[in-house]
């Protein structure tokens, strides 16, 4: 049997680059989604530089008035200018509860959240980006996620930008 895609489906799109860097100094998307973890800790990999270099993305994400346990498979948002005046949104999707070794990601609460996200920002002709989202200290199979992806925003102009330190 061979996959052919809805005819209205867009499939997403993979580029090879730094979403922060991507993020502030161009107009090529409207939102960026990320996976957070539920404890508000932005220590390591993406969720890192993204708090390092948009600090109100990790302040919405400390000031949620949810619990912990109420943000898997929700989100949280801002939006702001970056450097080239571009209007952009930045959310947090919480997709995995804690941090630490092994399989964090919640396939769950991806789906849970990507959903509630696509509901907030679809069907308005902007541009999502994302990293791969609980492939990596989330310990997840891309394949799994990218097919959760694939699936919730099949009819939103979605593009994966996988890290390259060298661009």
């Amino acid at each position: 049997m061979v996959f052919l895609p809805h005819p209205l489906s867009i499939m997403i799109k993979t580029i090879k680059g730094d979403l922060v860097k991507i993020s502030d100094e161009t107009s090529l998307f409207d939102v960026y989604i990320h996976g957070a973890n539920c404890q508000s800790v932005m220590g390591a990999g993406v969720a890192a530089q993204i708090a390092r270099r948009f600090p109100m993305v990790y302040k919405v994400d400390k000031e949620s008035k949810l619990t912990p346990r109420q943000k898997l498979g929700k989100y949280t948002s801002c939006n702001f200018k970056n450097s080239v005046k571009h209007r952009i949104h930045f959310v947090n999707a919480y997709t995995q509860f804690t941090v630490g070794m092994g399989v964090q990601v919640d396939y769950m609460a991806i789906k849970d959240s990507f959903e509630a996200i696509r509901t907030t920002f679809g069907g308005c002709k902007l541009r999502f980006a994302m990293p791969m989202i609980g492939a990596g200290l989330g310990g997840g199979d891309w394949t799994k996620i990218k097919g959760i992806a694939e699936e919730v925003f099949k009819h939103e102009d979605m593009t994966v930008i996988e890290y390259d330190q060298k661009l």
